[in-house]
């Protein structure tokens, strides 16, 4: 089979490094030999087309990626909220640094989805005021808000968040792109963004921690307007903004 020539390994090495794997590492993760990647990085023609897909699924970016020309720009490729969430944990695995760029791009698409739709009824983000030095005070504002009038289940805190114009995602409970993994520390994230804010929160089996992390997030949006990446220490951290 015919191999690519051209293939920028610059860019291969880049997301290899954002991931913090090393290029071998990749190889072996997508079970490609690593003759493969010595002559890639010596700028010969290297890779089968079918080995640069699997590559390309792997760190999440398309095949054209790889043969573009020049260096990569961070901030053309990672969102701002990304990247504020990258620098909170530094050691995010690869697993969750993928599984937040896909939770991005679902969003995109939900996005478009609308605008194609021109869905002039689909709910809006309008976050209360809340203030900030009186916690119980928000709490009640806050569930009047989402319209809540008794304690409910996940299911339905959920719906009372999507129906403020959020996004709320529930990640697998096996084994996949859209799982924690559960042996991860990270229970949950929240991403900030001016039309469609999203929260996405680790499955356990005790639906009630599911609860309290999605109402963790949604407190960081709308307290704090920002993006937040938690682990479980920080839900019982008494500094910063926790």
């Amino acid at each position: 089979m015919d191999r690519i020539e051209n293939v920028n390994f610059n860019r291969l090495q880049w997301c290899c490094q954002e991931l913090g794997i090393s290029v071998e590492g990749l190889a072996r993760e997508c079970k490609i030999p690593e003759l493969s990647v010595d002559l890639a990085r010596n700028g010969k023609p290297s890779f089968t087309f079918n080995q640069l897909r699997k590559i390309s699924r792997f760190l999440g970016r398309g095949v054209l990626f790889f043969l573009e020309k020049g260096d990569v720009n961070p901030e053309s490729v990672h969102s701002p909220q990304f990247r504020t969430v990258k620098n909170q944990k530094t050691s995010l695995s690869p697993k969750v640094r993928r599984l937040i760029e896909n939770v991005e791009r679902q969003r995109d698409i939900f996005l478009s989805l609308l605008d194609d739709l021109n869905d002039s009824d689909s709910p809006k983000f309008s976050p209360p005021k809340l203030p900030t030095n009186d916690l119980p005070k928000a709490a009640a504002i806050t569930r009047e808000w989402l319209g809540l009038k008794d304690e409910v289940d996940f299911s339905e805190y959920r719906t009372a968040v999507e129906a403020r114009g959020l996004l709320v995602f529930l990640s697998n409970g096996f084994e996949g792109k859209w799982q924690i993994p559960k042996d991860d520390p990270i229970c949950g994230f929240s991403l900030t963004h001016p039309v469609c804010p999203l929260i996405f929160v680790k499955k356990y089996s005790a639906p009630v921690r599911q609860t309290f992390t999605l109402m963790h997030e949604l407190g960081h949006l709308l307290l704090h307007q920002g993006s937040f990446i938690d682990e479980e220490s920080d839900f019982y951290a008494h500094s910063g903004k926790e």
